[in-house]
């Protein structure tokens, strides 16, 4: 059970994190960027409880009431929506640390690659990336562990 919630929760959490993180730190405006980082941040401390609740109040009846429109039943305390509610617990952890990682890259990687003549999202795929690889893997293992760890949610 613990591993197939925090599969759901990675399948959640991950790619919207990354997607998150690439946004803020490359394609925001300043002003964005000042506004959406301390509620990212502030985010990741909301206490887990809060997060179960969330999801027993609305998310579980969201899911069932979804799940019997299309025609399958689906429980309000199933493991996907428990899965569901821990990605979106996770997403600031994956999202904040993954931009500190590639707001770091130096900034003569991308000016090269832009000099080459690049566009802004190949030189975010091909060169920002690449660079920021071990630090986006270090902060997917914290997501990892901490879907494993955290049982209060399930």
């Amino acid at each position: 059970g613990t591993l197939m919630v925090s599969g759901i929760a990675l399948l959640v959490a991950v790619p919207v994190g990354l997607m998150i993180a690439i946004y803020l730190a490359e394609y925001a405006s300043p002003w964005l960027r000042s506004w959406a980082k301390p509620t990212i941040e502030v985010l990741a401390g909301i206490p887990t409880i809060v997060y179960g609740v969330f999801a027993m109040m609305i998310i579980g009846p969201f899911f069932k009431a979804a799940g019997a429109y299309v025609g399958i039943e689906i429980n309000a305390t199933s493991a996907l929506t428990a899965g569901f509610v821990m990605g979106i617990m996770i997403i600031p952890f994956v999202s904040s640390l993954s931009d500190d990682i590639i707001t770091q890259v130096p900034r003569a990687l991308r000016d090269g690659s832009l000099g080459l003549g690049a566009t802004k999202s190949e030189t975010i795929r091909q060169v920002v990336l690449p660079a920021a690889l071990p630090g986006i893997t270090g902060a997917f293992l914290l997501a990892v562990s901490r879907a494993v760890g955290e049982t209060r949610i399930v």
